[in-house]
């Protein structure tokens, strides 16, 4: 990323020392140090959404929502920094598949390529629909966002634009 702007804020000598030896501590040269401390990396907020949802902490739908809100405005390169790695070890298949459709829809939206690991987790051998009612399956099967689609997951909600506002998706149904 080409940083072009400048901020510039009033400190002691003291803080000023003080932030010229932490940052020489981590190799870092002070704007590097702020700017850490300031922003922190979005791949951090990544794994810290995954891992709440791991723990029980957040539902599928605020992990995605997570998702979704972290990369809202940045360029392609930020996005696919954003979204380079992510572990989804010891998330079920159909929440793997859904992070990995609602991470590849991110990535093509923005215009950047989407993260090599979403490539590798595998469709779902069998279709999981968001609702379980025979009678929605046609509905769910055409208006499902492609990445999702994809992997056999069919949930016609606005994954992506609108996640924050929908109900968590129930467990996966056989067809």
């Amino acid at each position: 990323m080409t940083r072009t702007s400048q901020l510039q804020i009033r400190i002691s000598p003291q803080e000023k020392a003080t932030l010229k030896r932490l940052a020489g501590l981590e190799g870092l040269s002070v704007s590097a140090y702020v700017l850490s401390r300031a922003l922190p990396s979005a791949t951090h907020a990544v794994d810290a959404a995954l891992n709440a949802l791991r723990a029980g902490a957040s539902t599928q739908a605020e992990a995605l929502a997570t998702l979704r809100r972290l990369v809202e405005g940045l360029g392609p390169d930020d996005v696919a920094e954003s979204l380079a790695q992510a572990n989804l070890a010891d998330l079920p298949p159909v929440t793997q598949n859904y992070v990995a459709g609602v991470a590849e829809q991110l990535a093509t939206s923005a215009g950047a390529e989407p993260p090599s690991w979403a490539s590798q987790v595998l469709p779902l051998e069998r279709p999981h629909f968001r609702w379980p009612l025979r009678s929605l399956r046609p509905y769910q099967l055409r208006a499902s966002p492609l990445a999702l689609a994809r992997r056999n997951v069919f949930d016609p909600t606005e994954v992506v634009p609108a996640l924050a506002g929908s109900a968590p998706a129930s467990p996966s149904v056989e067809a």
